[in-house]
């Protein structure tokens, strides 16, 4: 991976962590969110450098608690947990490259409200659970799920237009004019 890829994925992150956390008009409704960052963190674990996914999670889980009422590093051990399952079911379909990307997309996008929800019970808080939070995970999953290729094929548009192209190089034509008078 080239440092320019990493610094656009990281910035697609921030963008995505900012669309969370400012995407109120079905997070009031449903008493959660759709976990956008996660498209981030399923993108990253695609690329040639899946190690990478793992700084990636520890970065965006630590805008996500910063930005929310989250405990600092909450957002992190989930984010962990997710990436290693998301790319564990990549492995597993990888002959299916849109089944994959909606499986591990729908996984990661279900299973991070639940893990925080867990983690926050461990820790002693009392959050928000019912109808109104399967509602949300169940939300969450399917958006993720079907925004996680789309998601895929703009980034490696963006990328693929931002990136460095060197010149063609043309030899000269063996065949030459001949100027009559």
């Amino acid at each position: 991976m080239k440092k320019f890829e990493l610094l656009t994925i990281l910035l697609a992150a921030y963008f995505l962590v900012c669309l969370q956390i400012s995407f109120h008009s079905i997070g009031f409704w449903i008493h959660g969110y759709i976990q956008f960052p996660a498209l981030a963190i399923i993108y990253s674990s695609t690329r040639k450098l899946s190690e990478i996914s793992w700084i990636y999670c520890v970065i965006v889980g630590l805008w996500v608690d910063s930005l929310s009422m989250n405990p600092l590093g909450l957002s992190i051990l989930t984010l962990i947990a997710c990436n290693a399952l998301s790319m564990k079911t990549r492995k597993a379909l990888i002959g299916k490259p849109w089944l994959s990307n909606f499986s591990s997309g729908f996984i990661t996008g279900s299973l991070y409200p639940c893990l925080t929800v867990i983690l926050l019970l461990l820790f002693g808080e009392s959050p928000v659970t019912g109808w109104r939070f399967i509602l949300s995970v169940a939300l969450s999953g399917l958006v993720i799920g079907l925004l996680s290729q789309p998601f895929k094929n703009l980034m490696d548009f963006i990328i693929a237009q931002l990136e460095f192209k060197p010149a063609a190089h043309y030899r000269e034509s063996e065949m030459r004019e001949i100027e009559r008078r």
